[in-house]
């Protein structure tokens, strides 16, 4: 990328997840679209919500913006909050789940320019790569 850019929320992808499922919202930006090594997934979470549990092959970086969640990176749980920075490393499982009263505002950052996951629930691992308008 040689020029600056400027995203709007309407320029991101909405992805039909799970949280999306549950009331929430989730907004991609794919990095390779504009020549980024990361990709951002802007997250809204509604109380009690949140994904099954997946890995990606790369570090995942989540900072809360709002609310309460619990996220569990393979045996560890941290409670975070509005603030605090979650950091897991490549290929650990993981998922997190809103734990307070309204909505849990969070920004995950992927260390890759597309995001990759798999979700390791059921009884067979099953994996997605989102590209463009792909979900």
């Amino acid at each position: 990328m040689t020029t600056p850019k400027h995203v709007r929320p309407h320029d991101l992808q909405a992805l039909d997840i799970r949280v999306a499922h549950q009331g929430g919202r989730v907004l991609y930006l794919e990095g390779a679209q504009y020549s980024l090594p990361l990709s951002l997934l802007c997250a809204e979470i509604p109380s009690g919500g949140g994904p099954p549990e997946h890995t990606h092959p790369y570090i995942e970086i989540f900072v809360v913006n709002e609310g309460r969640g619990r996220y569990t990176v393979d045996d560890e749980v941290f409670e975070a909050q509005r603030g605090d920075v979650v950091i897991v490393p490549a290929d650990a499982r993981r998922f997190y789940v809103n734990t307070g009263e309204g909505l849990l505002h969070h920004t995950a950052i992927h260390i890759a320019p597309v995001l990759e996951v798999t979700f390791v629930g059921g009884s067979q691992p099953r994996s997605e790569r989102h590209r463009g308008n792909v979900v």
